[in-house]
């Protein structure tokens, strides 16, 4: 037993470091020592120091003693703090603090580093120089975890901005690098040999790492090959790195995959590779850059028996070798798969050998550049006055146009050698010549390293570009000065604008440049304008390249452009998508039917593609969207006889995945198809093998014809039981002499389109086929019908994290009736994404890269919150920030400088913050983020506060009486104002009890005093006492009336007099038994109508009335009519054609055109008011102690942090001692049950008909296996 817990032990400590490995990647984050001390004193130095108690090595991060810090006396950007870290050294991060009790800080700084403390260069992300926010005070910690380690030896702080004084405290974090180094100088290389049988190489995945560094943009950097024409090469083409492979290829099938990355890797800095191929997938990274591809071909297993070699190749005709020459460099912990190349060989490890001179140190060939970074550098060296001119350099840039040198000859004229639409131009003026320009060269602005020579002496003139001479012979006398400008000159010397790029091997006459020398300030004469030496800052912004969607990338020394034409796309990095997702959108738009372009996945990889929309002609129709293809006429299928012999791939224009996501959004599609045959079967029905079939999305062979289901095996006709013959399912299979037809539409869409048709059976007499397709067509849009109801502020669905580091995008449509509320967020730890209704029409966009926040708003002419769909479309990219709201115009927003990562943490929330606040309330749909399909209704159905579709509180008529029901999602609200009534649900009795006097007097106002054809009234009522007014409607100008009253029989009486005269209706039944009753009373021109509660309705016509209309009412008495018998009871619910005297009567204030008189006192009439039944409240999900995060990408993005967490490794050990006990059960289990065991023999895999993979049919070898068997 003791054996067993030292194994789970063992097992567990295992499990922690691998945990702890995986998620470091080897290097920790443990601190190097500035705090600990265990880097010493004279370890730290300065560029300048303040006093005696500011030294440098007082910069350590939470230490007091000194003065507490390092500060510099000088207060420039020159000043640093260096770190001599003894050894090579990873670092990892970097953290700042200001000065001990004091209110000095570095607020920005950048980083250096160097391997032998002369040479620096600086710490840049994405080609960019990094500058890194520091403190805003003295005492708080600033870590910055870096996304591209460093390994040097030295580290320095470049302080650029500060408060009072430059003071610091730093620390840095990391860990030793271990190097196994090698120099190979162009003729050596390391021979890995796996020739003998027991060394071939027959893999299915590889993982490949090494370090590079060179000064060269061409050679190889290793190579293998073997006998069946598989290759692997790694290689470096004008400074971008190849990959090239090939996992077999055949007569028809082109197996050769090349994948490209990187660019101006021979900056001899070192750079990072990394090759990862499982199977047919590979990915290529150098120094983060990443591409990954699918290789060409059937094949998965690459084969290699001959030899691998490292550093160079054996012979440059081998297959995947582009270039004839050999690395020259330095290469570091070169492994292939498990092999430590570099220690292997210099161990002496078996079938490792070198070719040539290896040293197992990194030997750089220093080769010093010069920057020339602005329009204003330049470099002025003086020199000898001479009859000739003469220079040399190797130059790189990516601007098209700049002055490059300048000398001013004793004549008053000049030679002038510039950059001009790329190419190089010399301008040679001369008083003892007429001018004469000379051009050479073209794309000299492609970033690569160029050689230039030039010469110019008497007769005589030459432009030399790499290797390429452009000679003339004329008159020419020169007498040079001795100032010569290089890379640009002062505006007083010339007016072009200056060379912005690199130069090195710079010669002048007959004398090289030491530009070390020339930083030193060691060459007399000398001056040097922004000029940077010992480094070529430029940097290519097009690799990996900005531009998506194909965009083409274009750029100059500071900046990107990306050409989006003809794309699809459109934004500064071609990113967003120019078109609708579908017709139906198109439809919203109120676009007419036509030709357009969609895209479905939007943003995503997915190219648009044309189709026809038709919008149909009503408005509530779905619009269809109609594919065509090129086999939508009838063509024949003669001579094929075997089943499927003859074949029709169809081009639709469009790639299946292309057309599939269209249909997974579509609602409906379908796809017809005929089959006309003579003497020719097609599906060889009931039980007979097919003849034809057709192939779909899924490549499977679909054996069911139009008009019929899937697994059916019939035509339409064998569904309807109609077919020529009655025991066939085709009409085709009758194998009529005439011309008989199958045809149908295909309607399950998870099969379409029909990519390829497949017949036979027509080769023999008289035998004929022909085969129609017609357009795929489909209907609707289910992303419109993929919502949800957010109904508190606090409710909120979670997404993986927003993937937007250097692009990204998100769209959706709301309603809401709220006035503000978040949609979109995540956050980092500095940076953020925010999307949200700011006002009732204003949306805002903002986020963080670390540059502080950017907002760009939208203003809506209408307001947001008006319960209708609205669409807002937001994208950020690397330069700006877009916001589209409905169909306004874009508005954009520059991105701010520095800074330009999105780097976000945890889950993207939908509805609200990551801490439940300011959430919106209402309605989302089609929610796409990064051309990705989100599913709301899926994710609401499981989601606190959140409800699948658009739901709203008003959607059960929970307000009665006609009120308004005034959507809020979260709640609702009744508008009773054009009702009788009053009460939360527009349920409560509005009136008033009536003593014999009692009467109210309602005047109409003169904007209600309308002549009427109609009068509507609703009243309710309660009596015991017989006879009574209870209202009466009397005109302003006239004698018109129109009365209701209780008869001395307790009837409802309706009088009316239009100026023909009194007219009565009566309705006979006795209301005056003190119950409540509701009356409704009409009169439409000469009809009248009398309903009480739900007796039978009283209804008289009076065909003899000549006037019709009740002319300018003026007042309206409710229970009394002057001298007249007053209603004694209760009265309610008065409406007067969309009027509500009783509720005005009691309104506070109370109008002055309603008078009160008699006692009357407001009542329900005893009716209690209607009411809902209680909501269930939904409580909130209980918050847990403690959660594993499993909602966001299990991998880490590029970038993210080394630092683990030890819940890592504790959940690790608790994984293992599950995974061992299970194993020791199942082990002990076997043990005891085993009854009986034995063995046979198979001849499985003898050839290539039953090869389980191409790789496998290549061996075409039989093999014997013995295998056991085991019975339980």
């Amino acid at each position: 037993m003791a054996v067993v817990w030292t194994f789970i032990a063992a097992l567990l400590v295992v499990t922690a470091v691998t945990a702890q490995t995986e998620d470091e990647e080897v290097c920790g984050g443990s601190p190097l020592g500035m705090e600990a001390g265990s880097i010493t004193n004279g370890q730290i130095s300065a560029s300048s120091v303040f006093n005696v108690r500011t030294e440098p090595y007082y910069a350590r991060l939470h230490r007091s003693e000194g003065d507490g810090g390092w500060t510099a006396s000088t207060q420039d950007n020159n000043q640093y703090l260096t770190i001599d870290l003894r050894v090579q050294t990873e670092v990892t991060a970097v953290a700042t603090q200001g000065r001990h009790n004091s209110e000095e800080w570095v607020t920005q700084y950048t980083l250096q580093y160097s391997d032998d403390g002369e040479r620096w260069l600086d710490y840049t992300e994405s080609g960019r120089r990094m500058t890194f926010d520091g403190n805003t005070d003295a005492e708080t910690v600033v870590k910055h975890e870096l996304n591209d380690e460093i390994i040097a030896r030295y580290i320095r702080f470049n302080p650029k901005g500060f408060n009072k004084q430059m003071s610091m405290r730093v620390e840095a974090y990391g860990c030793l690098h271990e190097a196994d180094t090698a120099t190979f100088d162009g003729n050596s290389y390391v021979i890995f040999d796996i020739s003998s049988t027991s060394q071939h190489l027959a893999i299915d995945n590889n993982e490949i790492r090494l370090r590079f560094k060179t000064n060269r943009p061409d050679g190889v950097i290793f190579a293998g090959s073997g006998t069946q024409t598989d290759y692997i090469v790694l290689e470096l083409v004008d400074g971008y790195l190849f990959l090239n492979i090939d996992l077999g290829s055949s007569a028809n099938i082109n197996g050769a995959t090349q994948v490209i990355v990187g660019s101006l890797l021979d900056d001899n800095h070192w750079h990072n590779v990394h090759i990862v191929r499982k199977k047919r997938h590979i990915t290529v990274t150098v120094d983060r850059h990443t591409v990954s591809t699918t290789t060409e071909g059937d094949f998965e297993r690459l084969d290699l028996d001959r030899v691998i070699t490292f550093g160079g190749a054996a012979d440059f005709d081998a297959p995947g070798i582009t270039v004839e020459k050999n690395f020259v460099g330095c290469l570091e912990n070169v492994y292939f798969n498990n092999d430590n190349i570099l220690k292997s060989l210099e161990e002496s490890s078996p079938n490792f050998r070198r070719h040539g001179t290896i040293q197992y140190v990194c030997q750089d060939q220093i080769i010093v550049p010069i920057t020339f970074p602005s329009r204003e550098s330049y470099l002025k060296l003086t020199g000898r006055a001479s009859q000739q001119f003469l220079i040399q350099f190797d130059f790189r840039a990516y601007d098209a146009d700049g002055l490059i040198v300048y000398n001013k000859l004793q004549d008053e004229g000049w030679i002038m050698v510039y950059l001009q639409e790329g190419r190089l131009l010399a301008d040679i003026i001369s008083a003892t010549a007429a001018p004469f320009p000379m051009k050479a060269g073209d794309n000299l602005n492609d970033g690569q390293w160029h050689s230039i020579r030039i010469e110019v002496k008497n007769d005589f003139a030459q432009l030399r570009i790499d290797g390429v001479e452009t000679n003339i012979n004329r008159l020419i006398n020169i007498q040079t000065t001795t100032n010569f400008y290089i890379g640009g000159a002062p505006q007083s010397i010339s007016d072009e604008g200056g060379f912005r790029g690199c130069m090195k091997n710079l010669i002048l006459g007959s004398t090289r440049l030491d530009f070390l020398a020339l930083q030193k300030g060691q060459v007399a004469g000398a001056v040097m304008n922004d000029v940077s030496v010992d480094t070529c800052g430029i940097v290519d912004r097009c690799s990996p390249s900005p531009c998506e969607h194909g965009g083409r990338c274009q750029q100059d020394w500071d900046d990107f452009l990306c050409d989006c034409s003809n794309t699809g796309y459109g934004g500064a990095t071609c990113h967003t998508s120019l078109n609708e997702r579908s017709c139906e959108m198109y439809k919203q738009q109120r676009r007419s039917s036509g030709y357009q372009y969609i895209d479905p996945d939007l943003s995503g990889p997915l190219a648009p593609f044309q189709v026809y929309c038709d919008m149909g002609t009503d408005i509530g129709e779905l619009a269809k969207t109609m594919v065509s293809h090129d086999t939508e006429q009838p063509m024949a299928v003669n001579n094929f006889g075997p089943p499927g012999s003859y074949r029709r791939d169809i081009d639709y224009g469009a790639s299946i995945d292309q057309l599939s996501v269209m249909i997974d959004y579509s609602e409906y599609c379908t796809q017809y198809i005929k089959y006309e045959c003579r003497s020719s079967k097609l599906l060889n029905s009931p039980s007979g093998e097919p003849y034809g079939w057709w192939v779909g999305r899924t490549n499977d062979k679909m054996t069911y014809w139009g008009g019929a289901g899937p697994g059916t095996r019939k035509c339409q006709c064998g569904i309807e039981e109609d077919c020529r013959e009655t025991t066939k399912w085709c009409n085709c299979d009758s194998e009529a002499p005439v011309f008989e037809t199958d045809d149908g539409d295909l309607i399950d869409k998870e099969y379409l389109p029909v990519k390829q048709l497949r017949f036979g059976d027509t080769e023999g007499t008289g035998a004929e086929g022909r085969h129609t397709l017609g357009k795929l067509i489909c209907e609707g849009d289910t992303t419109m019908d993929n919502m949800a109801t957010f109904r508190t502020q606090q409710s909120h669905i979670r997404y993986p994290v927003f993937a937007g580091r250097l692009s990204g995008d998100a769209s959706f449509e709301f309603k809401t009736t709220a006035d503000n509320g978040v949609f979109l967020y995540n956050r980092g730890d500095i940076d953020y994404i925010r999307v949200e209704l700011l006002s009732p029409n204003v949306v805002q966009f903002s986020y963080n890269v670390g540059n502080g926040r950017v907002a760009v708003k939208s203003t809506s002419n209408t307001e947001l919150n008006d319960d209708k769909w609205h669409i807002v479309k937001v994208s950020r990219n690397m330069k700006e920030a877009v916001l589209q709201l409905d169909n306004n115009s874009p508005r954009v927003e520059p991105a701010q400088t520095g800074h330009y990562q999105l780097n976000l943490k945890g889950d993207l929330y939908v509805g609200s913050t990551d801490v439940s606040t300011d959430g919106f309330v209402g309605c989302m749909r089609a929610l796409f983020v990064n051309g990705n399909l989100m599913d709301l209704r899926g994710k609401a159905a499981r989601t606190y506060g959140v409800s699948p579709g658009c739901i709203g509180q008003c959607d059960s008529n929970p307000c009665y009486s006609g009120g308004e029901c005034i959507e809020e999602y979260s709640r609702f609200q009744c508008n009773c104002t054009m009702t009788s009534f009053d009460g939360p649900i527009c349920a409560t009795e509005v009136g008033a009890t009536f003593p014999r006097n009692g009467k109210i007097r309602y005047t109409f106002p003169v904007e209600e005093s309308i002549d009427s054809d109609v009068e509507e009234v609703r009243v309710g009522f309660k009596s015991e006492i017989k006879q009574g007014t209870i209202l009466r409607i009397q005109s302003r100008d006239y004698d018109d009336f129109f009365e209701i009253k209780l008869n001395n029989e307790g009837n409802i009486n309706v009088t009316f007099d239009l100026g023909d005269g009194v007219r009565y209706v009566v309705d006979e039944q006795d209301y005056a038994d003190g119950q409540f009753h509701d009356l409704r009373v009409v009169r439409n021109v000469r009809n009248v109508k009398i309903r009480v509660d739900t007796y039978a309705e009283t209804s008289e016509n009076f065909p003899e009335l000549q006037q019709t209309q009740l002319n300018a009412p003026g007042t309206l008495y409710i229970g009394r009519y002057e001298n007249e018998i007053g209603f004694t009871g209760c009265i309610s619910r008065l409406e007067f054609n969309g009027i509500y005297p009783l509720k005005r009567a009691f309104d506070s204030p109370k109008p002055n055109y309603v008078v009160i008189e008699g006692g009357v006192e407001e009542s329900m009439c005893g009716v209690e008011p209607s009411t809902l039944p209680p909501t269930t409240r939904e409580p909130y999900p209980p918050t847990e102690p403690w959660t594993m995060n499993i909602s966001g990408n299990p991998f880490p993005a590029a970038g993210a942090s080394k630092s683990y967490s030890n819940d890592g490794a504790v959940i690790g050990c608790v994984v293992a001692v599950l995974v061992f006990a299970i194993i020791v059960l199942l082990v002990v289990i076997g043990r005891y049950i085993a009854r009986h065991k034995g063995s046979y023999d198979t001849n499985e895999a003898k050839g290539a008909e039953t090869a389980p993979d191409a790789d496998t049919a290549v061996q075409q070898q039989p093999q014997v296996e013995k295998k056991r068997e085991w019975y339980i």
